[in-house]
């Protein structure tokens, strides 16, 4: 390594994004890519091979066990208990940007390093202070799956493919010759669970706002808010899941029109800025529910270090319990952030 430039993390997936990512700043930075290997996959191979035809130091680091504990089985509780957990997030918070950065500078003796990833996402700077940013390309944004990360670590987040879209990205790779110029996308979480493992199959009650019930489920694992099919009742209009009650085992069922909420709760409050949670509540808030879509008009109702809720100016569609209300200003900066949960008593059914 050179002693004349800064030396910089830059976590490897052996994706075509990542790689781009080290390309990128392979002359302004003396580069160390970091690779996570998990259970049943072989991206750490990839990663290995783009390094060094990079000619840049790796370092891959068994994670399996972590990895099993942190993501996978939490993944597999939240759906046992009917939530619909953000694996992705979870990931990002306590492993790829939580432990895995801290392992790597143990190992090279060093602290406080920056980090660089392929996300698409933007960093801006205000008053000294780092905030994660939309991605120029919004149908690529990212930064949904980096609401949990402490502002700590956003300090030293470095997002080289914040400006750009894909086809920008794989031409680039094209142009270098990378091996991963052409590698396909994957739109599933990146590991595999037996069903048998998230399926317990009790079966219980479907009921309706009022309390009747109107069929049956297989088991609340199978069912998540906002869902249409599968619910396998006559109607006059379609139902949708509404909402899921893992003590009492029913799933409440009702039409498109109820499952549009304006106020959405959420736990585990993450405060992105450098101010108090009270300055939140007179700032423009632009939220999400989902990762996909535009962020809507939203006020804080209620803050705490432990929960907050939101206000929409226009009802959301099925807020769903375990995926994240992250909350941007008029800017598109990442200011606030919550898992999405349900305070309300569930419904009881009357005849069961």
């Amino acid at each position: 390594m050179s002693s004349k430039k800064s030396i910089i993390l830059i976590l490897m997936s052996g994706g075509v994004d990542s790689s781009v990512c080290a390309l990128l700043l392979k002359d302004s930075y003396d580069i160390v890519g970091v690779t996570m290997k998990t259970p049943n996959s072989s991206a750490h191979n990839s990663a290995q091979s783009i390094a060094k035809q990079l000619g840049i130091l790796h370092i891959i680091i068994e994670s399996e066990n972590i990895f099993k504990e942190q993501v996978i089985d939490k993944y597999i509780n939240s759906r046992r208990i009917g939530l619909t957990p953000n694996p992705c997030a979870d990931c990002n918070r306590a492993l790829k940007l939580g432990i895995i950065p801290k392992i790597a500078e143990k190992m090279l003796g060093m602290n406080d390093l920056q980090i660089a990833t392929g996300h698409y996402a933007s960093i801006t700077d205000d008053m000294d202070h780092k905030y994660i940013c939309r991605a120029s390309d919004l149908n690529k944004d990212q930064s949904y799956f980096l609401c949990d990360l402490p502002s700590d670590v956003v300090q030293k987040l470095v997002f080289p493919l914040g400006k750009m879209n894909k086809q920008m990205v794989r031409e680039i790779a094209r142009k270098a010759k990378i091996e991963t110029a052409e590698k396909p996308e994957s739109m599933d979480v990146c590991f595999c669970v037996p069903d048998d493992e998230i399926y317990a199959n009790k079966r219980g009650a479907i009921v309706g706002t009022n309390g009747i019930v109107l069929g049956e489920h297989k088991g609340i694992a199978n069912y998540t808010t906002g869902q249409r099919k599968g619910l396998r009742i006559a109607a006059k209009e379609p139902l949708y899941v509404l909402s899921i009650d893992a003590i009492k085992n029913i799933v409440v069922a009702g039409t498109k029109e109820e499952a549009y909420k304006k106020n959405v709760y959420a736990v585990n409050t993450n405060n992105l800025t450098n101010k108090t949670l009270e300055h939140l509540i007179n700032v423009k808030l632009f939220g999400k529910t989902r990762s996909r879509g535009e962020p809507s008009p939203c006020k804080i109702t209620n803050i705490s270090p432990k929960d907050f809720s939101v206000e929409f100016d226009e009802p959301q569609f099925a807020p769903t319990p375990g995926q994240r209300l992250v909350c941007y200003n008029e800017c598109g900066a990442l200011l606030l952030s919550g898992v999405i949960s349900i305070r309300t008593p569930a419904i009881t059914p009357t005849d069961l």
